[in-house]
């Protein structure tokens, strides 16, 4: 077991993080080692396990470390290294191997692999008493370099062809994210974790009947008379009217103000405005942008009903709320 470090001279920047690598050497040795001939040099081949575990989606750690359909092994010699005798049936050496990574888990590679280690070895001939086949045990370490390019928020897809490499993301959106789901990705979706319509900048679209609702709560909207102080009665109404719109973040609505035709004309114009741009206030205060807002007042030009009767003047002082999508 090793540490490894992963450049990649082919990204636009550099990228580096440890992982663990596995490799397995089968040794050919030269020459016999004893206290007479301390050194000896050997060759070999190496195997590299690239294939990931212990993340999501990759199994648990050590899961499929025997199934060699993972592994990356060279046919030829790739392996030379020398040990020196110490005493007492230990060896320290070092030893330098290559190999061609082929794949790193699922995703296809073409990656050099360059590997130092540095071993201590325990003989067994006191136990083994064979001159042709020479077993030992033997603990070390080492540092791999590969050159490939990392996958850093492990979607999938390399850092050099990701456009968004810290954040997971899907291959159709080059490597970054659509977290409503809705086909939209997020750098161009004005409601990212809203579900809504491609043609519509990834937000919903209001229904006439949700259309509806907001012009019903403008008629229960009140204020003080010949004031623009809100009553308590219209708190509920705003609520509802906050609630509906904070669901369409792109929807401009326009709050209109309005009166009946009780006192000046010029009075009557500045106090529509005004009642107007409390409403506009309130819902701004409460997380509405204002870029979506606008307000407008009409004074007493504008009445639904009869300015006759006091039925009459009661609908025509109102709060309208026009959508534009």
């Amino acid at each position: 077991m090793k540490h490894a470090i992963f450049s990649n001279s082919f990204c636009e920047k550099k990228n580096y993080f440890l992982a663990i690598t596995f490799t397995l050497l089968f040794n050919f040795i030269i020459n016999a080692q004893n206290k007479t001939n301390p050194w000896q040099f050997f060759i070999g081949i190496n195997a590299v396990d690239t294939f990931l575990t212990n993340r999501v989606g990759a199994g648990d750690l050590f899961e499929e470390f025997l199934n060699f359909d993972h592994w990356n092994a060279t046919p030829y010699p790739s392996v030379i290294g020398v040990k020196k005798y110490i005493d007492a049936g230990f060896s320290f050496g070092t030893r330098f191997s290559v190999n061609k990574i082929t794949a790193y888990g699922d995703q296809i590679a073409s990656d050099n692999y360059y590997n130092v280690d540095g071993v201590i070895s325990y003989g067994l001939n006191s136990i083994f008493k064979s001159k042709s086949f020479i077993p030992f045990l033997e603990i070390g370490g080492g540092y791999a370099i590969f050159k490939g390019c990392p996958d850093s928020d492990d979607d999938g897809i390399a850092d050099k062809e990701d456009v968004c490499p810290n954040i997971p993301g899907l291959v159709e959106f080059e490597g970054c994210p659509d977290t409503d789901g809705d086909g939209v990705q997020d750098s161009e979706d004005e409601c990212p974790e809203i579900v809504g319509l491609i043609d519509n900048e990834g937000c919903p679209k209001m229904e006439e009947e949700i259309i509806k609702r907001l012009q019903e709560f403008g008629q229960i909207i009140f204020f003080e008379t010949n004031k623009d102080v809100l009553t308590k009665e219209s708190s509920d109404s705003l609520k509802e009217v906050y609630s509906i719109l904070i669901q369409y973040p792109i929807v401009q609505v326009i709050i209109e103000g309005h009166t009946d035709n009780v006192g000046e004309i010029d009075s009557n114009q500045l106090l529509s405005e005004k009642r107007a741009n409390k409403v506009l206030g309130y819902l701004i205060e409460r997380g509405i942008p204002s870029s979506k807002l606008k307000a407008l007042g009409y004074g007493e030009t504008r009445p639904i009903r009869t300015n006759s009767t006091s039925e009459g003047r009661s609908y025509n002082r109102r709060v309208e709320f026009k959508i534009r999508q």
